[in-house]
């Protein structure tokens, strides 16, 4: 039998049809339901950006996967709240699709909340403060949810609306 793998489509809410930043790091937890919902596997990948369908995507392969069945998958990437796609049906020894996952954007400091930390992170490098020293490399490159370089109210509105969310699954 050939390897298994799943094909993952993350939409990346608020982002602009074509990023500055069209890689993304995809974190994938698997878990096994029958099995008192115990994860099987722990990945890390990088997603790719396609424009014509403004999904990232990726074919990863589940070599973690014991045998054919229902999985509970959660995906994270950096800056975006963790989402579950439950009763994946994944066959061993082929390729699987996994149904189209939205992730929220707003949790700039990881901890998988929106909320005042956040807001805090992300007003240091709102508008002209972007070019100060107080502005963090990395707060940058995460509050620019619409990816277009710029952190304005563009970006503020999303962070609003996903304030709404407050915590990832």
């Amino acid at each position: 039998p050939g390897k298994t793998s799943s094909q993952f489509k993350i939409a990346l809410s608020g982002i602009v049809d074509n990023p500055s930043r069209p890689n993304r790091k995809l974190n994938i937890e698997i878990f096994d339901p029958e099995n008192n919902n115990a994860k099987i596997a722990d990945l890390a990948t990088d997603i790719t950006n396609d424009s014509s369908v403004k999904q990232f995507k990726k074919i990863t392969v589940l070599d973690a996967i014991p045998k054919s069945g229902i999985y509970n998958i959660k995906v994270k990437s950096d800056g975006y709240l963790r989402k579950l796609i439950l009763s994946v049906r994944i066959n061993k020894g082929v390729q699987n699709d996994v149904a189209l996952a939205t992730l929220i954007p707003g949790d700039i400091n990881g901890d998988n909340r929106i909320d005042l930390l956040d807001y805090n992170l992300f007003i240091t490098c709102y508008g002209i403060k972007a070019n100060q020293p107080t502005c963090d490399k990395t707060v940058l490159k995460l509050a620019d949810f619409d990816d277009n370089i710029v952190i304005d109210g563009i970006d503020y509105n999303t962070f609003i609306k996903g304030l709404s969310v407050k915590e990832g699954d």
